[in-house]
C-alpha cells in the first residue's frame, strides 16, 4: 500500500538525511520521507536505448525532419539539408515534438505541448558530499533539488510553453 512507504521525518531524521537544511522557523518545519519513491536515470536509459539501436544500425542525429511522404510500402523522410532516407515503418519518438512529426506523416496531432524548464547544476560547499542525499521537494510542487554525482540539481518546477527545439 502507499501509505505503507511513506513515513513522517522529525528533525533529527531530516537532519540525517540532509546536513544542510535549514529547519524550523523560516524554513523546514515537517518533513515526509517516502521509501517506495523511485528515480530514473534518464541519461543512462536513453544510452542504452542508444546502445540497442545501434546494434541494429545507425542512428543520425542532427537531422531535422522537413517532410515525411508515404509510396506504397516505403515512407521517406527528407531532412532540413536535403538529404532523404527511406524505411518500410517509423516509429515517431519525437517526445513532447511527437504533433510536429505526426503532423509531417499526415497523423491527426493528440494535443502535446511542449514545455521549458529551468534547470541549474551546481558543487556543493566545498567539503560536502552529497552523494547519498535523497530527491527533496517542496510541497505543492514549487522547488526539487536532487545529486547528479557529487553535484547537486535544482528545479523550480516552471514549466513554460516553448516551440519544438534542441
Amino acid at each position: 500500500r502507499f501509505t505503507d512507504t511513506i513515513e513522517d521525518a522529525d528533525e533529527a531524521r531530516m537532519r540525517a538525511l540532509c546536513p544542510l537544511l535549514k529547519l524550523g522557523p523560516g524554513g523546514i518545519v515537517a518533513g515526509l520521507v517516502d521509501h517506495g519513491g523511485r528515480s530514473l536515470d534518464a541519461d543512462a536509459l536513453l544510452q542504452g536505448y542508444t546502445r540497442a539501436a545501434r546494434k541494429q544500425g545507425s542512428i543520425l542525429v542532427r537531422h531535422r525532419v522537413a517532410s515525411l511522404q508515404r509510396a506504397g510500402n516505403c515512407w521517406t523522410a527528407t531532412t532540413e539539408a536535403g538529404e532523404r532516407y527511406n524505411a518500410p515503418i517509423i516509429v515517431n519518438a519525437a517526445g513532447a515534438w511527437a504533433d510536429r512529426i505526426a503532423g509531417l506523416a499526415g497523423v491527426r496531432p493528440i494535443g502535446l505541448q511542449p514545455k521549458r524548464r529551468t534547470i541549474i547544476v551546481f558543487d556543493p560547499p566545498e567539503g560536502t558530499n552529497v552523494r547519498s542525499w535523497p530527491f527533496i521537494k517542496t510541497p505543492g510542487d514549487h522547488f526539487y533539488i536532487l545529486p547528479q554525482g557529487n553535484r547537486l540539481l535544482a528545479c523550480p518546477n516552471d514549466e513554460t510553453d516553448s516551440d519544438p527545439c534542441d
